[in-house]
């Protein structure tokens, strides 16, 4: 008896070709999401070192505030500053993949915060910073409020 030869569709070469592509296509897609971590935590630990010297200096000057309150009117001067710019300042984080800081300064801009306009009519930095504590950022805090807690 001659074993008849069977007829070759292709099915199996096409399975593994498709598998092959879907394994590939997960570790790019698991690897992306762990650059991106690594992305946003180097830029939050770049902020942080910033951070800390602000508050250095806040508690330096103005020893009058809780540890807390200097803490969050550290990371508010922070984002006044290096949102400094409107749009183009914007632009040129989203470029520099700073995008930490282009998503804050992106709600920034929605609400029209900006250091200019605080410092408008504000006869000493007392009052400034009694402003900017007392003005809502919303979430553009967020992710330093919650990187610096750790």
């Amino acid at each position: 008896m001659v074993k008849k030869k069977e007829k070759n569709t292709g099915k199996r070469v096409l399975k593994g070709c498709l598998s092959v592509i879907l394994i590939f296509m997960f570790i790019g897609i698991v690897g992306a999401i762990f650059m991106w971590q690594g992305y946003k935590e180097a830029e939050l630990n770049n902020a942080e070192k910033k951070i800390t010297q602000i508050e250095k200096t806040l508690k330096e000057e103005y020893p009058q505030y809780a540890n807390k309150v200097t803490t969050e009117l550290s990371i508010k001067f922070y984002l006044l500053l290096e949102c400094e710019g409107g749009q183009e300042r914007i632009d040129l984080l989203w470029d520099i993949d700073q995008n930490v800081t282009a998503s804050a300064c992106s709600s920034l801009l929605r609400k029209n915060i900006n250091f200019k306009d605080l410092e408008k009519n504000i006869p000493n930095d007392l009052d400034l910073l009694d402003k900017i504590k007392n003005l809502n950022f919303g979430d553009a805090i967020d992710e330093y409020k919650d990187h610096i807690n750790e």
